[in-house]
């Protein structure tokens, strides 16, 4: 069929190139305008080939647009984005970029797709940026909206192949025309066998990778299995001995009891998943135990949990996706660590678990506010009747904010709930130019 259509589009070139002059033979205009309609049929079966082609194969729907006849791929002239595209928004369409940007973990490492445009979102556009030579500042304006408009016309249902953010987008819109010289069809023709090779070849190698899916080695053997099971059993009998000499001597070994039994049931999963010849779940059910019975070890003589009257205060500084946590104690000691959520449910059961406390105790303890901040410059335009905010966090973060409100006391009070931090922090931290 390709070698008909390549003869038949040779023709064609061949005809309009020559350009029949003014006193050519109706009969040779008529024979080459019968033949065109030829070749039109030709290509409407051609279409319907590769649309059953393209369907079986997960391809493309802009395959078969170089056909020259209408598919579903997005006219160029069609926006694709019709919300906005700035920080702080969350809609479908910035949803639709990181799925896109997800396909690449160099690109988009933290691979969500919330529809919310946040640091994370503009790390990631900063990233792809980067990879194709423009600007890389985290906004997205004309040129990055136009390089991720060609990805989305190009796989308009979303299923992007592997390794899609490699090259630039091509978006295959472009009709074939048989009124002009013809040589343009030929060379789309050409592309076409291309991608249909190269359709092809992705399909077997997806074959071959279903086929050869059972035969991939594990990480570990049965002997792997076998000694972690041993080091772990090791570990449950010297802790198990460690616990009887201190019960003797009269230490306390509550605490160390628990642990101690939650290393025996996860070493009996352990044996059980190596009798099932899950040599990988046993290894690391079996190096769980173990980290138990040693933990069993470090619990000797110690009571379960600190003691809630010893803490003052716990302040949680919820920024996007973590909060930073502060506990100031009674003696004047204080403490700080980081919790990887933003939900305040997660972050007071993570929070209990850091300090050994009970969630209620941690609930009545807790003050939550939002990112921490380190500065805040505002400039005040009274001609523009609006104001510049730039925000340091004492993370590193910077952030800038446009506010309509020009009176100070009011740019204080609008920031404090923008930023969910009391107003007194605020101005502690604030500095109008």
């Amino acid at each position: 069929m390709f070698t008909r259509i390549l003869y038949s589009f040779a023709f064609v070139a061949f005809v309009f190139l020559s350009a029949p002059t003014a006193n050519a033979q109706s009969s040779e205009i008529a024979a080459a305008l019968k033949r065109m309609d030829t070749i039109i049929s030709e290509m409407q079966s051609l279409r319907t080939e590769f649309q059953t082609l393209s369907s079986s194969l997960g391809a493309s729907t802009g395959v078969a647009s170089v056909l020259g006849v209408q598919t579903s791929v997005v006219s160029p002239s069609t926006p694709v984005f019709t919300q906005p595209l700035v920080f702080g928004e969350t809609n479908d369409d910035i949803k639709k970029i990181q799925e896109l940007l997800a396909t690449d973990s160099e690109i988009y490492p933290y691979g969500v797709a919330s529809g919310f445009f946040g640091p994370k979102t503009e790390e990631a556009i900063k990233n792809l940026q980067t990879r194709f030579g423009l600007d890389p500042v985290g906004v997205v304006g004309p040129a990055t909206t136009e390089l991720l408009e060609g990805y989305l016309r190009q796989y308009p249902s979303g299923n992007y192949p592997d390794g899609v953010l490699s090259t630039k987008p091509q978006v295959l819109g472009a009709s074939v025309s048989v009124t002009e010289t013809g040589v343009d069809a030929l060379g789309q023709i050409a592309a076409l066998q291309q991608q249909l090779s190269a359709l092809e070849s992705q399909d077997d190698e997806d074959e071959d990778e279903d086929e050869d899916e059972d035969e991939k080695s594990s990480r570990y053997d049965d002997d792997d299995a076998l000694d972690a099971i041993e080091d772990a059993k090791d570990a449950i009998h010297e802790a198990r001995d460690e616990i009887k000499d201190a019960d003797d001597d009269g230490d306390d070994i509550d605490w160390a009891d628990e642990a101690y039994d939650e290393a025996r049931d996860v070493y009996n999963e352990a044996r059980d998943a190596y009798d099932d010849e899950d040599w990988d779940e046993a290894v690391d059910l079996a190096e769980e135990a173990e980290e138990l019975a040693e933990e069993a070890i470090d619990r000797i003589g110690d009571e379960e949990g600190a003691d809630a009257d010893d803490i003052d205060d716990i302040f949680a500084y919820v920024g996007d996706d973590e909060a930073e946590i502060f506990v100031e104690y009674d003696d004047g000691d204080d403490d700080d660590f980081t919790v990887r959520s933003d939900d305040e449910d997660d972050i007071i059961e993570e929070v209990a678990e850091e300090l050994d406390l009970d969630e209620d105790e941690v609930e009545d303890l807790i003050t939550f506010y939002g990112k921490k901040v380190d500065r805040i410059d505002v400039e005040i335009d009274e001609d523009e009747d609006e104001s510049y905010v730039e925000i340091e966090f004492e993370d590193g973060d910077d952030k800038s904010y446009s506010l309509d409100e020009t009176d100070e006391d009011e740019i204080i009070e609008s920031l404090a709930n923008k930023l969910d931090l009391p107003e007194d922090e605020i101005e502690d931290v604030i500095d109008f130019d």
